[in-house]
């Protein structure tokens, strides 16, 4: 996987280029967990459908070889507000619409992925993609968070130029 901020890129690319999302700068349909971007989001109307990406954690793993990997662990929602929170067939139906546009989404990772398109989705391990649903995050909103992992080697070999002393 590239950096965090590629990692941004794509996603807000989706969100983007999404025939149902159509993110743009003046009507904002992709925002990052960042306490200060979702509470400027709630000041500006957040748009709905959204894609909500999270920041993504990491761990290295060393199976007693040369080869570390740095795991990833990723996540997006997509959410969709009801118009009467109450109405509980609007909900069904939202859920269904988030679901079809998670598919789209992962359809196009999936396609990222085997085409080698995006280095931000290569390593993508597609048997770590976990759906939830989600009731309420935000503004009574409901849909899906995704989550996934990406796998990559890791060069862990010391820069000694980058320390004033390695001998303390």
């Amino acid at each position: 996987m590239a950096s965090y901020t590629e990692y941004i890129g794509y996603f807000e690319d989706i969100a983007t280029n999404h025939r149902a999302i159509r993110h743009s700068r003046s009507n904002k349909h992709f925002f990052r967990i960042d306490l200060e971007e979702l509470i400027a989001g709630l000041k500006t109307k957040i748009s709905y459908p959204c894609l909500v990406l999270e920041s993504y954690d990491w761990r290295m793993t060393d199976h007693v070889s040369d080869n570390i990997l740095k795991e990833r662990n990723c996540a997006f929602m997509i959410l969709m507000r009801p118009k009467n929170a109450g109405d509980y067939d609007e909900v069904s139906d939202l859920f269904n619409q988030a679901e079809v546009i998670v598919d789209d989404i992962l359809a196009l990772m999936w396609y990222h992925k085997h085409n080698k398109i995006h280095d931000i989705i290569a390593d993508i391990d597609m048997n770590t993609i976990e759906v939830l649903p989600v009731n309420g995050f935000i503004e009574n909103a409901v849909g899906y968070r995704v989550s996934f992992q990406t796998i990559t080697g890791h060069n862990i070999a010391l820069d000694e130029n980058k320390w004033i002393t390695t001998d303390f």
